[in-house]
């Protein structure tokens, strides 16, 4: 049973944490708390977390539930999960890919890994049962992400705004496989002033030259003035080669000299 498990020392545990609203603890936080020796507390908290009770977050550190999980074994909000490891390494971050596409309802298909742009590693981890992708990106580039928060411990998360989720969408097609239908997803913004204003000026500022050539054209295309434009004409670089506005299909198609683009996507597929 879950509470034979427990045992003495893992009661004393909870109530002291519990008590002091702690969330993550730390091998070598309990030692003088609790009157344990080294041994003693590694083998806790490894106890606890292979019971379930707590979740080890990395070698050494281990995120604590709220209350005793009395359900069976803890695996916490998985924004709420990201948001604390994202805090406990000391990582600006933001949450892109599938998991902000869902949440703008771009797409209905439900993400089973999260996306994790930050400034200090890349990988694959699991944590708990949390499949995360992390994307190391330079600090200056983790910018146009939005708050949202969540009840749980009334923990704060860091989400890409919808214009960033768009750009990225296009910027890192070959990750996800959105082109073309993010272009899709552009144009059902194109009649929001405010949504098309900041997907020009974040594609702008953080954006690559392909990805500046490619949205550039596509709202030029769906007649958005060159005035509006002009952000990107001014970010754009000399350039002696052509790009497909669908790099996923063949290459004919009519080419725009002004972007460097062959227009190459069949408008009956994701743009009417």
């Amino acid at each position: 049973m879950k509470s034979a498990k427990l045992g003495a020392l893992g009661t004393k545990f909870f109530a002291y944490v519990q008590a002091r609203e702690i969330e993550i603890v730390c091998l070598g936080d309990l030692q003088k708390r609790l009157g344990l020796s080294p041994a003693q507390e590694q083998s806790l908290l490894k106890r606890l977390a292979n019971s379930g009770f707590i979740l080890r977050l990395k070698r050494g550190a281990y995120l604590v539930p709220e209350r005793f999980p009395t359900g069976g074994a803890w695996q916490p909000n998985e924004y709420y999960l990201i948001a604390k490891y994202m805090q406990f390494v000391d990582a600006k971050y933001y949450i892109g890919g599938f998991v902000a596409i869902h949440y703008y309802g771009l797409t209905t298909q439900i993400p089973n890994v999260f996306t994790v742009y930050n400034d200090t590693f890349s990988g694959n981890r699991i944590i708990g049962k949390l499949k995360i992708t992390f994307i190391k990106i330079l600090p200056d580039r983790i910018n146009a992400s939005v708050e949202f928060r969540i009840e749980y411990r009334n923990t704060i998360v860091k989400i890409a705004s919808l214009s960033r989720t768009l750009m990225d969408a296009v910027q890192d097609w070959s990750r996800y496989g959105t082109l073309p239908e993010a272009y899709g997803w552009i144009k059902r913004y194109i009649r929001e002033p405010e949504s098309i204003k900041e997907l020009i000026d974040i594609t702008g500022q953080y954006a690559n030259q392909t990805t500046i050539r490619r949205i550039g054209f596509l709202l030029e295309y769906f007649d958005i003035k060159a005035r509006r434009l002009e952000p990107l004409i001014k970010k754009l670089k000399n350039f002696h080669n052509r790009i497909l506005l669908d790099p996923t299909s063949d290459r004919k198609g009519k080419i725009n000299k002004e972007w460097g683009v062959i227009d190459n996507v069949k408008r009956n597929k994701w743009i009417n």
